[in-house]
C-alpha cells in the first residue's frame, strides 16, 4: 500500500520500521532529530520530553507554519535592505535573509556582506526546452550571498527535479561549477544551502556531491578549502551547518550498520588558502620582468596604463600559468574562457556570451579576463571559410575591448598562432602588449627540474646541469610530465633507494622518443613570428640552435 501511494503522490515522507510498536523504538531521539530537519526546525523544542512520534510530527507542522508566516514580519530593515532580488521565489528570498543573518554572527559585519541576484538565459544543459515560462523563476537566476575573498554562498532548492528527468545532484554539481568562474581568487569556504526536507531524504546524494564539489576546488583554493552543506532554521531565522562524517554509504550486507542521522558542527571563520604567484611559475624569468613593470604601475595607481596583453608562443610553455600568477600577484579575480564557452551553433549566442563573460569581469573589477586560443574565436575575417555570424562574434569581442577604458578590467589573450588572429585585435588600443612566450632555455630547465623533484620525498642524486643538457627541445609541460612519470615509479616501487642522473634521464629518453609537444614546423612558424614584430631576445638563439634552423 505504501509503495501503491508513494507512486501517486510523489515525495511522500514514510517511516518504515521494524519495531512492533513506538515504545520498542531504539533510536527515537534521531527520529525527532530526522522530523526536525524535514520541517526545517531543527532546535524546535516542545514540552512533552517523550512526545509520540504522530503528536511530534503534528507539533512540528504548526511551529513551521507559524514560524514562516511571521518570518518577513520579524525581518529587520537594514537585513532587509540588504536583501536584492527580482523574480525569486519566496524561498529563495527567505534563504538568502538566512545566510545574510548566519554571516553576520559570524561576525561579519553587514557592509562586508554582499547579496546579488542576476537574471541569465537558460542554461542548455540543465534546462529541458520543453519548460513553460511559468517555471522560469527556478531556470534563469544566480542567487549569491557572498563575503569577499572568504565565503560565497550558494543557494540550491533543488525545485529543477519538477522539470526534467536529469541527474539531480550532478545538475547541481554543473551549475556550481559554471557559477565557480566569476569567484574570487582567494576563497575560504563555499556554503551549499539545501532545504533540510532534501537534506533528510537525499543525504548520500549530498555527501557526494560534497566530496566531489571539494575535491575540484581543492586543487585552486588549497586542501583546507571547505564546502559546507547548510539548512534553514525557520525558528531562529539562520542557516545550520551538517555534518556527514557519521553518514555510512549503503551497504549490500545484510544486517549492515544502519547510517545515523546528520548532526550539526561548528564552522571555522578563517581558512589558510593556496596562492599561486610568480614564484611558483618556473622559468619565463623575461616575461615575468615584463608582467611586474605593469604591477608597478597599479601599485602607483595607473588603473588604465594598459589596454591589454597578448601572449603567443609555442604550445605547453606556460601562457596560461603565467596569466594566473599574474592576476593572484595583481589581486584581482581571474575570469578564464576559451572557445568551448563562447562559440555555440545558435545563431547570436555566441555575441551574447562574450557579452556576459565581459559583464561579470566589469562587475567583479578589478579582475582579469584570460581568453586562451585566441586564433579560435578571433581568426581573420576576410578568411574564405568564415561565415556571418563568426565574423559578429569577433565584431562583438572588438566592441567589449573597445568598452574596457574606463573599467578596471585587464585583458590577457593567449594563441599558438599569432599570424591568424584578425588585424583589429592585434592594433594598439586593445591587445597593447604583444609578450612573446618562449620554451625554456638550458638555464629554466635546470630550474624547472630541480623545482619539481624537489617535491618528491626520496633520497635524490641527482645532477640537475645534466638533466638540463639532455632536455633541450623540451618544453615546460614536457619537463612536468618527465617529473610525474618519475614520482609514479616510486610510488610503484620501481625506483625504491635513490632517484639518480641516470634514472632521470631515462624517462627524457622515453619522452623524445614518444614525442614532444612540439616539432619543427611549429619552431620555424613562431620565428618566422617573431622576426615580423621585431623580437630582439637572446632566447631566438638558443631556439635556433638547438632545432639547427640558422
Amino acid at each position: 500500500m505504501v509503495d501503491r501511494v508513494a507512486s501517486k503522490i510523489p515525495f511522500t515522507f514514510t517511516l518504515r520500521c521494524k519495531y512492533p510498536n513506538e515504545a520498542s523504538i531504539e533510536y527515537k531521539e534521531e527520529v525527532y532529530a530526522h522530523f526536525r530537519l524535514l520541517l526545517e526546525l531543527p532546535y524546535y523544542e516542545i514540552e512533552e520530553d517523550d512526545a509520540s512520534l504522530q503528536d511530534y510530527f503534528v507539533e512540528l507542522q504548526k511551529a513551521q507554519i507559524q514560524a514562516e508566516s511571521q518570518l518577513l514580519l520579524k525581518m529587520k530593515a537594514e537585513h532587509f535592505y540588504t536583501l536584492k532580488w527580482q523574480q525569486e521565489s519566496k524561498e529563495y528570498i527567505y534563504l538568502k535573509y538566512f545566510a545574510i543573518k548566519t554571516l553576520e554572527s559570524l561576525g561579519y559585519g553587514l557592509s562586508n556582506i554582499g547579496c546579488e541576484v542576476e537574471l541569465t538565459s537558460s542554461d542548455e544543459e540543465t534546462i529541458d526546452e520543453e519548460t513553460s515560462d511559468d517555471d522560469e523563476e527556478y531556470q534563469n537566476e544566480i542567487i549569491e550571498v557572498y563575503v569577499k575573498n572568504q565565503v560565497v554562498v550558494e543557494i540550491e532548492t533543488l525545485k529543477y527535479q519538477e522539470f526534467q528527468d536529469n541527474n539531480l545532484f550532478l545538475d547541481s554539481i554543473k551549475r556550481v561549477l559554471r557559477k565557480s568562474k566569476v569567484w574570487p581568487n582567494k576563497l575560504e569556504s563555499l556554503w551549499l544551502v539545501i532545504p533540510g526536507f532534501e537534506i533528510a531524504r537525499n543525504y548520500y546524494q549530498l555527501k557526494k556531491a560534497k566530496e566531489i564539489l571539494e575535491y575540484k576546488f581543492s586543487g585552486y583554493y588549497g586542501d583546507r578549502f571547505q564546502v559546507v552543506i547548510m539548512a534553514p532554521d525557520y525558528e531562529k531565522h539562520q542557516l545550520v551547518p551538517v555534518s556527514f562524517d557519521s553518514i555510512d554509504y549503503p551497504s549490500f550486507n545484510y544486517g549492515a550498520k544502519k547510517p545515523s542521522l546528520v548532526q550539526a558542527y561548528p564552522i571555522t571563520n578563517r581558512v589558510k588558502e593556496f596562492k599561486l604567484d610568480f614564484s611558483q611559475v618556473q622559468g619565463l624569468n623575461e616575461e615575468k620582468e615584463k608582467l611586474t613593470r605593469l604591477l608597478k604601475l597599479q601599485s602607483k595607481g595607473y588603473k588604465s596604463s594598459i589596454g591589454g596583453i597578448l601572449f603567443y608562443g609555442l604550445p605547453g610553455c606556460g601562457k596560461t600559468l603565467l596569466a594566473n600568477a599574474f592576476a593572484n600577484e595583481s589581486g584581482r579575480y581571474f575570469f578564464k574562457f576559451s572557445p568551448a564557452d563562447i562559440v555555440s551553433v545558435w545563431i547570436g549566442q555566441s555575441q551574447k556570451n562574450i557579452r556576459d563573460i565581459f559583464a561579470q569581469a566589469k562587475k567583479k573589477s578589478p579582475s582579469l579576463l584570460f581568453i586562451d586560443e585566441l586564433d579560435s574565436i578571433g581568426f581573420n575575417r576576410n578568411d574564405d571559410n568564415a561565415h556571418t555570424d563568426q565574423k559578429a562574434t569577433i565584431n562583438q569581442l572588438l566592441i567589449e575591448l573597445n568598452n574596457l577604458q574606463n573599467s578596471d578590467v585587464i585583458v590577457i589573450a593567449a594563441t599558438n598562432y599569432l599570424s591568424g588572429i584578425d588585424s583589429a585585435l592585434k592594433r594598439s588600443g586593445r591587445l597593447d602588449w604583444k609578450i612573446p612566450v618562449f620554451p625554456p632555455d638550458q638555464v629554466e630547465r635546470r630550474d624547472l627540474f630541480q623545482y619539481y623533484l624537489s617535491k618528491i620525498d626520496i633520497n635524490q642524486l641527482v645532477n640537475f646541469e645534466i638533466l638540463a643538457d639532455k632536455s633541450g627541445r623540451f618544453t615546460s609541460s614536457d619537463i612536468e610530465l618527465v617529473c610525474r612519470e618519475v614520482r609514479n615509479a616510486i610510488l610503484l616501487e620501481e625506483i625504491n633507494s635513490a632517484l639518480t642522473t641516470s634514472d632521470v634521464i631515462t624517462y627524457i629518453n622515453n619522452l623524445q622518443d614518444g614525442g614532444l609537444s612540439l616539432n619543427e614546423e611549429q619552431v620555424k612558424e613562431f620565428l618566422e613570428e617573431c622576426r615580423r614584430m621585431s623580437v630582439k631576445n637572446p632566447k631566438l638563439e638558443t631556439l635556433k640552435l638547438e632545432w639547427g634552423l640558422y
